[in-house]
C-alpha cells in the first residue's frame, strides 16, 4: 500500500469501545481518556503501516489474515482488505477471544 489506508470500525468494535470506555470511566477517568487516546493513535498507525500488528496464530484467523495490536490490556483485533483496514472487535485480554471473534 503505497498510499495510507482507510481505517474503519465495524459497530461491533464500536460497541466493545463503548462498552471498555464505561468501564474504564467507572473505574479511573484518565484511564478511559488514556484508553481513546490509545485507540486514535493505533488508528494512525495502522493509516501508515497497516501490516504493523502481531498475526493471530489460532486458526480459523491466522488463515483469515487476521491481526492485533495490545491495547491497555485490550486486544485491538483486524484485518487488511484491499486499501481499508476494518477494526473487527476490541477485546479485553482475559477474554476468550477465539469464541468471540
Amino acid at each position: 500500500m503505497a498510499s495510507k489506508a482507510s481505517v474503519r470500525t465495524l459497530p461491533i468494535a464500536d460497541e466493545d469501545i463503548d462498552a471498555a470506555f464505561a468501564y474504564l470511566f467507572q473505574e479511573a477517568p484518565q484511564a478511559a481518556a488514556d484508553f481513546l487516546d490509545g485507540l486514535e493513535g493505533i488508528e494512525k498507525r495502522l493509516s501508515a503501516f497497516p501490516r504493523s500488528g502481531s498475526i493471530v496464530q489460532e486458526e480459523p484467523y491466522h488463515r483469515l489474515g487476521y491481526r492485533y495490536v495490545l491495547l491497555m490490556g485490550y486486544y485491538v483485533f483486524y484485518r487488511i482488505e484491499h486499501d481499508n483496514v476494518w477494526i473487527l472487535r476490541v477485546l479485553h485480554e482475559k477474554r476468550n477471544y477465539t469464541r468471540l471473534l
